[in-house]
């Protein structure tokens, strides 16, 4: 089984959740960072983090956890969600 890091970022500026994102499961952060398009590889967050222009990633405004995937099974996974999208 192969495994890999997604960085999830929420940006908390805004304060519009009804519950502190810490507490939050692994699902739930995942999710909401998806929806924000804010999910990256460790190269890629690497990147926003020291060199985006106007930092993309700042330590201020946002939440950051490190969510362990089992490739093969998130590939498929995010597969079958887009074919269930693209059937709506």
């Amino acid at each position: 089984m192969k495994e890999f890091i997604k960085v999830c970022v929420i940006d908390v500026s805004d304060g519009n959740y009804d519950t502190n994102p810490r507490e939050w499961t692994d699902e739930e952060f995942l999710n909401t960072a998806k929806a924000d398009g804010r999910v990256y590889t460790l190269q890629y967050f690497e990147d926003a983090f020291n060199f985006a222009p106007h930092s993309a990633v700042s330590t201020e405004d946002n939440i950051i956890r490190f969510i362990s995937h089992d490739a093969e099974n998130s590939i498929q996974k995010e597969k079958q969600e887009g074919e269930e999208a693209e059937a709506k």
